[in-house]
């Protein structure tokens, strides 16, 4: 996660999935949960190299 900008009144909850997950890549899902006030959420994923 690299952004959650929240309502410091509530409680902080945010809910990340993934889907469609193959080799060449997959959907990132990013919500918030039950009465949580977020006004952004947002992610970043790096591919690194296997090692031999």
């Amino acid at each position: 996660m690299t952004l959650l900008d929240s309502e410091h009144t509530t409680n902080v909850r945010a809910i990340i999935e993934t889907k469609d997950i193959s080799r060449y890549g997959f959907t990132l899902i990013l919500t918030k949960h039950a009465d949580s006030k977020q006004w952004g959420i947002a992610a970043s994923w790096m591919a690194c190299p296997a090692r031999d």
